[in-house]
């Protein structure tokens, strides 16, 4: 090998093994520090999403007992006629209440379950809980359950018939005044506050998001990447594979896990996600957060770049000046040393 390969290998392997080796290490150690941080982020996001969906709730609870007891103060229970009457004459009322508190519809069903009064007038009203043609129903079931247990409770989502077959959930109280008549007090939760409380984005980019699933996959809040294959309309006019999150993180928070991984979301991508369940009244829903590897990377693939630009200007410097100093050290010489012995 020649004199001025020599030189030239010699500065390169001098040069670039202290380069490459501090580029890796920055480069190791700032991708971890940026993964960390960005999961640290999410986490953060997941949980604070958590306490404000269980606050959420015990809102509900308290607005349905505050109703209760101003339903007993108001209304009229020395008969069924003027318990119907009086709650109409109070329409005003219950309709400024479900448009302050955000609900879709308040409903009373005396113990018959006949329900004789709804803000709405949808389809249910004046219909039978009990032998009725919504008897299976979200709203029918839940009645069965709080004049059994005589306590505050709670459905789940799913496919409500009067309301357009749109998906629904509903709480419900039941009372009993100082004259032993019962009535169930029922509310129809709205889509939209748990949407407001999910999609408040602040710091999660262009492609963070949060939102929250139930333990058959379907969605509970409308995604904000993917308004309309996941929202809680489509899921459950959809199926699983289409319209829900059969993902990782989905089916670890439905068994209970709490974690933070990269995984593919819904629709295939690769996402750092945070999961958590969240249990409300017996239901299990799962509060998930997540970003696409793509944006949480880009500062590390940002530097990645950065140090393959060293490197090559550091390359072409170097032999640039082994270049220099060869031919600083071979002038003198008369050339390479196997060529010397040619010269007279």
């Amino acid at each position: 090998m020649k004199l001025k390969s020599k030189l030239i290998l010699t500065f390169l392997f001098i040069a670039l093994i202290p380069t490459l080796t501090v580029g890796f290490i920055a480069s190791y150690t700032a991708s971890s520090t940026i993964e960390a941080e960005v999961f640290s982020k999410l986490i953060a996001v997941r949980d604070t999403k958590k306490t404000q969906i269980e606050n959420y709730f015990a809102e509900r609870e308290g607005d349905i007992e505050v109703l209760s007891r101003t339903i007993q103060k108001t209304l009229d229970f020395n008969s069924p006629d003027a318990l119907t009457r009086t709650a109409h004459d109070n329409h005003a009322y219950f309709e400024q209440f479900i448009k302050v508190y955000g609900y879709y519809d308040f409903f009373l069903i005396d113990n018959n379950g006949e329900i004789f009064y709804t803000v709405t007038k949808e389809a249910d009203y004046q219909t039978n809980s009990l032998t009725g043609r919504y008897n299976n129903s979200g709203l029918s079931t839940l009645f069965k359950q709080v004049t059994k247990d005589k306590s505050f409770g709670m459905s789940d989502f799913s496919r409500y018939a009067p309301s357009n077959n749109e998906p629904a959930a509903f709480i419900a109280l039941p009372l009993t005044n100082s004259e032993g008549v019962s009535v169930v007090v029922a509310l129809q939760l709205s889509i939209e506050k748990i949407n407001e409380l999910m999609q408040q984005r602040a710091g999660m980019g262009e492609t963070g998001e949060s939102y929250l699933i139930g333990s058959d996959l379907l969605m509970r809040s409308d995604s904000f990447l993917d308004p309309n294959g996941h929202s809680v309309a489509a899921s459950f006019a959809g199926n699983v594979r289409d319209n829900g999150v059969d993902t990782e993180a989905a089916k670890l928070g439905v068994k209970g896990k709490s974690d933070n991984k990269v995984i593919n979301d819904y629709n295939g991508n690769p996402v750092l996600s945070a999961f958590t369940p969240v249990d409300i009244h017996g239901m299990r829903w799962v509060v998930i957060s997540e970003i696409d590897v793509a944006e949480a990377f880009s500062p590390i693939y940002a530097l990645y770049w950065n140090i393959f630009i060293i490197v090559v200007i550091s390359v072409v410097g170097i032999v640039t000046v082994a270049l220099v100093t060869s031919a600083s050290i071979l002038k003198p010489l008369g050339g390479e040393p196997n060529e010397m012995q040619f010269i007279s």
